[in-house]
């Protein structure tokens, strides 16, 4: 079963991103990891702010949002995901409590799903 756990924004600039969300949620970030990442969290669900510039990566139009599903076994739903869509990354770590995949929904946009230990 998948539920949503978070949702990141790429940005360019962190500093200014940071200012502008705890402008928009009266309410200072939860987490940051240097000028790689930051994060509110509200409702239940957090939303994340990633510089892609930091891990080398380049900010695109179009990319900018990256809705991520959590779920308890992520090799099932690897499986299970394969048999929806050919546009699907491999089984990666962002660490050894973090293990996730990517695919582009219908229209393009890209959808992370992960595991949590």
């Amino acid at each position: 079963m998948l539920r949503l756990n978070h949702i990141y924004l790429s940005v360019e600039d962190m500093e200014r991103a940071i200012a502008f969300w705890e402008s928009i949620f009266q309410a200072k970030i939860a987490a940051r990891n240097r000028d790689r990442w930051a994060n509110f969290e509200e409702c239940g669900v957090y939303l994340g702010l990633y510089r892609p510039a930091y891990d080398g990566g380049k900010y695109s139009v179009g990319d900018n949002v990256t809705i991520v599903l959590e779920t308890e076994d992520i090799a099932t739903e690897h499986q299970r995901v394969k048999t929806i869509t050919e546009k699907i990354s491999n089984l990666l770590n962002a660490g050894p409590n973090y293990r996730y995949f990517h695919f582009r929904d219908s229209e393009g946009n890209l959808i992370e799903v992960a595991q949590q230990k």
